[in-house]
C-alpha cells in the first residue's frame, strides 16, 4: 500500500467519524468530575471507619 493511498484512506475514515458536540462533550466532562468527587468522598468515608474501627480494636 502506498503512501498516498494510505493518506486518501484515512481522510475518508476521519470524514465518517461522528464527532461529539461542545455541549455533549462539556456535559460528558462534567459528569467524570462529579463522579470522581462522589467516589473520592465515598472512599475518604470507608477509609475513615475503617482507620476507627483499627483504633478501635487496637486500643489506640
Amino acid at each position: 500500500m502506498k503512501i498516498a493511498e494510505f493518506a486518501r484512506e484515512v481522510k475518508l475514515e476521519t470524514i465518517k467519524i461522528l464527532w461529539p458536540t461542545r455541549k455533549e462533550s462539556l456535559m460528558t466532562c462534567v459528569m467524570v468530575l462529579f463522579i470522581t468527587a462522589i467516589s473520592g468522598v465515598f472512599f475518604l468515608l470507608v477509609d475513615s471507619a475503617i482507620y476507627k474501627i483499627i483504633q478501635f480494636i487496637l486500643g489506640i
